[in-house]
């Protein structure tokens, strides 16, 4: 298993690499039984299109693409037609998350949803509703979806955990009643989380804050846990702006040494909340189980060893060639290189829980 050795870096001023390559999250990827099935479930479920689908054949797999479209109706119309080289330029340029689908032709293995005591690492997925109870109702009784558990079987009882076809939990959120597409259509519901669990915040925050440039919006402690909320400041997207009014000014400042304490005591206020309960784009949830970070032998399933699930996620990156020399330089542990294989524009890395974290060149051509 790779472990970051993070001692002297922590001690060195914050290398903003994220932000010099504008690193954004792209992409969540889940393996899947049947993409007819799975497809259809979160389109006519959470409203989400299909937009781009590669069929490698020769290579005995697909990848289907999902997004939820535009709440706004004037940028709606400019999503391109499915499955055209515009299509795929626009997902190479995505401003959001998507939702990777990957389908292993004739495959029949049992596949792991991240959540059984052989196989805990990646939690789940979730989409915000304007109203929980109302929302998992409909799914339960008119739509027949699966749950593992109705809002009134959990112990918050204002969230819900449907499944989907190949077990995997999704999480019903309310989302923030302030936001600008409650007026347009409360029945929207947008993809809006990935969950990971983690072993050691200090070195997960440090990775995704600055090898990958996201952003803490929000933290909750409990008295065994606690949830640390990250977004990507995506390009040209003027709700990511939002990000700035309340960022903490000792992570804007590159001269600041990263204080891990500094982020576990802060990002807890109502202005905080707010935005992370408000945000369109999907935020990163890191799940920390108090203890773990003392426990040498502690380690999470990544879902790439069986059994597999969850796969990756994956992020945008300016020259990719240029930002893999810089993690190398930093001793950021490869699983696949540029150079390796037959796909030169994308890499994986791993993170300090040994997550498979992809990196895609920005505005690539996979057809």
């Amino acid at each position: 298993m790779h472990i970051y050795m993070l001692k002297n870096i922590l001690k060195k001023k914050a290398i903003t690499l994220g932000e010099k390559y504008e690193i954004t999250w792209q992409q969540t990827m889940l393996r899947i039984y049947d993409p007819k099935t799975t497809v259809e479930f979160y389109e006519k479920n959470f409203g989400m299109i299909n937009l781009h689908t590669y069929y490698f054949n020769e290579y005995n797999f697909s990848l289907y693409f999902l997004i939820t479209p535009p709440y706004d109706e004037e940028e709606k119309k400019k999503l391109p037609k499915p499955n055209t080289k515009e299509s795929e330029k626009y997902l190479w340029n995505l401003n959001t998350v998507c939702l990777e689908l990957t389908y292993n032709h004739n495959s029949k293995e049992k596949l792991s949803n991240g959540n059984n005591e052989n196989d805990r690492g990646f939690g789940h997925i979730a989409f915000n509703c304007h109203d929980v109870e109302e929302y998992c109702n409909y799914l339960f009784k008119e739509k027949g979806v699966k749950f593992h558990k109705l809002p009134h079987e959990t112990k918050m009882k204002t969230v819900g955990f449907a499944l989907d076809p190949n077990q995997y939990w999704i999480e019903i959120v309310k989302r923030s009643n302030n936001v600008p597409w409650n007026h347009i259509n409360k029945d929207i519901h947008n993809f809006s989380q990935t969950m990971l669990r983690i072993k050691d915040p200090e070195k997960s925050l440090y990775f995704y804050i600055y090898i990958l440039g996201m952003k803490l919006i929000y933290v909750k402690h409990n008295s065994d846990f606690s949830l640390y909320f990250l977004k990507s400041n995506y390009i040209n997207n003027t709700s990511s702006k939002q990000l700035e009014n309340v960022e903490n000014t000792n992570l804007q400042e590159n001269n600041k040494i990263y204080n891990f304490n500094e982020l576990k005591n802060g990002y807890q206020s109502n202005e905080h909340y707010e935005q992370f309960k408000s945000s369109w784009e999907p935020v990163l949830e890191l799940t920390h189980n108090h203890g773990t970070e003392h426990d040498q032998n502690f380690a999470y399933h990544n879902g790439n060893v069986e059994p597999r699930g969850f796969g990756h996620i994956g992020f945008l990156v300016n020259d990719i060639e240029s930002y893999c020399n810089e993690l190398k330089s930093l001793n950021i542990p490869f699983k696949k290189e540029l150079k390796d294989g037959l796909m030169h524009n994308i890499a994986f890395i791993y993170d300090p829980d040994n997550y498979l974290v992809e990196l895609i060149q920005r505005d690539t051509s996979f057809d």
